[in-house]
């Protein structure tokens, strides 16, 4: 379940104006219990939005949920995802690209978060 932010301050209706777009964004996709996911860390957790058929918006949440700053890799199955090899991967909000590498069946795409931060990740061909 997300949660909106009150934007009763300057920086919360700043930080509003940025992240509803992608809760937005995220939930038109559609919740999906199974990830086709992993992350390397055990402190970054990770959730699957859309991605039912091939064609489908394909999202990934992630969240650093240490108090420490993180590199880690999140390994996508594109084969259960029914995905085509060739993936562009952005990070929302801000529209930073991903460092993505092709492996076997595979995407690995390597993240740096900072301290509980979270965002999300836009898969499409």
């Amino acid at each position: 379940m997300g949660y909106l932010m009150g934007c009763n301050s300057e920086k919360g209706w700043r930080d509003e104006q940025e992240y509803l777009p992608v809760i937005i964004k995220l939930n038109e996709a559609g919740w999906q219990p199974v990830t086709c996911a992993r992350a390397n860390s055990a402190v970054v957790g990770v959730e699957r939005w859309g991605g039912q058929e091939g064609n489908d918006p394909l999202l990934f949440s992630v969240m650093n949920r240490s108090e420490k700053s993180v590199e880690a890799e999140l390994n996508v199955d594109l084969r259960a995802l029914r995905r085509a090899t060739r993936q562009k991967v952005t990070m929302l909000p801000g529209n930073v690209s991903i460092d993505a590498e092709r492996r076997s069946d595979g995407l690995v795409l390597r993240l740096k978060l900072a301290p509980e931060q979270a965002a999300a990740l836009i898969v499409e061909p």
